[in-house]
């Protein structure tokens, strides 16, 4: 057994130090393909980040016109309605100025209201 020992006992030691030398070569390899990824990564991150500040920057651009756009809408819609409200106060103002008017009442002859045509485009194309 003592043979054995000092025979067998170098060749596992040579062994054990080829595995070990093996092992830590492929954890060597291994780290670098970590750092390899790492450096992508963090190169990935930096592209995304960059295109998440323009969008950002996009957004709130895009945000600012909505509102100016929403803004003129809203002018637009108000200057309508207050049109809408002066031409029906100013409709009413004629209905009864034209209400008890004489004039406004009688029927005028025939002539008058040809020569009131005349050049308005009728229906019978005088």
């Amino acid at each position: 057994m003592g043979l054995l020992s000092k025979i067998a006992g170098p060749k596992v030691l040579g062994g054990v130090i080829v595995a070990s030398v093996v092992a830590v070569g492929a954890l060597l390899w291994m780290l670098s393909d970590a750092w390899a990824d790492e450096a992508t990564a963090k190169a990935n991150a930096t592209e995304l980040r960059s295109e998440l500040e323009s969008s950002e920057k996009q957004i709130t651009k895009l945000k600012a016109e909505q509102e100016r756009r929403e803004k003129a809408v809203t002018d637009a819609l108000d200057a309508r309605e207050r049109a809408r409200e002066e031409a029906e106060t100013a409709t009413a103002e004629l209905e009864k100025a034209l209400e008890n008017d004489q004039c406004a009442n009688t029927r005028h002859p025939d002539a008058v209201t040809d020569s009131l045509r005349v050049g308005a485009g009728d229906a019978d194309g005088d």
